[in-house]
């Protein structure tokens, strides 16, 4: 059972890693030193200080500097007709490097939710081009063994959203989170 555990753990760990520090940063006052420090609900870098993230995003496959990508300020990003920033504007290639070069299994899944964002932004209808190119990236990811890609297949194939109703394929992606995850998989309603 440990062996599976450490075995989940891994597969996440550069990902879980960003969040905690983000959380991190959130949610402590003060740092380790015992020094109050002000919290800052903005990120922190202009485009031009994110030059060595995407570098080494591209020639290292660095999931660290992918992550510090995210904290770009938000006066940084264009804005959607919505008012929502743009994050497909800087982030999509990086994710789609990540993905195709490195075998990435959270970008495949970003590659999806940054076209999502968009299509939801200018309140526009999927092509079936564009689904097809998601659906490659989702399956990519799940192979991969991302839980969020195994995650939306289900939801896509339980309730017949962009392909075909399958209930015997989304079973098997919720299957293989499952023993991938060792814990139930949870459900947006």
């Amino acid at each position: 059972m440990k062996k599976n555990t450490k075995k989940s753990c891994r597969l996440t760990n550069n990902w879980i890693s960003v969040v905690n520090i983000v959380l991190l940063c959130l949610l402590c006052q003060q740092n380790i030193l015992g020094q109050e420090y002000e919290i800052s609900t903005s990120p922190r870098y202009t485009r031009a200080q994110t030059r060595p993230f995407k570098d080494s995003i591209v020639l290292k496959g660095d999931v660290k500097s992918w992550g510090n990508l995210c904290f770009t300020n938000d006066k940084e990003y264009t804005k959607y007709p919505n008012g929502e920033k743009n994050r497909y504007e800087l982030e999509f290639p990086y994710a789609l490097i990540l993905a195709n070069r490195y075998d990435n299994p959270q970008a495949c899944y970003v590659i999806y939710d940054l076209i999502m964002e968009m299509y939801d932004a200018y309140k526009i209808e999927m092509d079936s081009a564009t689904m097809n190119f998601i659906l490659f990236y989702l399956n990519k990811g799940a192979d991969l063994g991302d839980g969020g890609c195994l995650r939306k297949l289900y939801e896509f194939y339980i309730e017949g959203k962009y392909v075909m109703k399958n209930i015997e394929k989304a079973n098997s992606y919720r299957q293989r989170y499952e023993e991938r995850f060792t814990c139930p998989m949870i459900l947006k309603h």
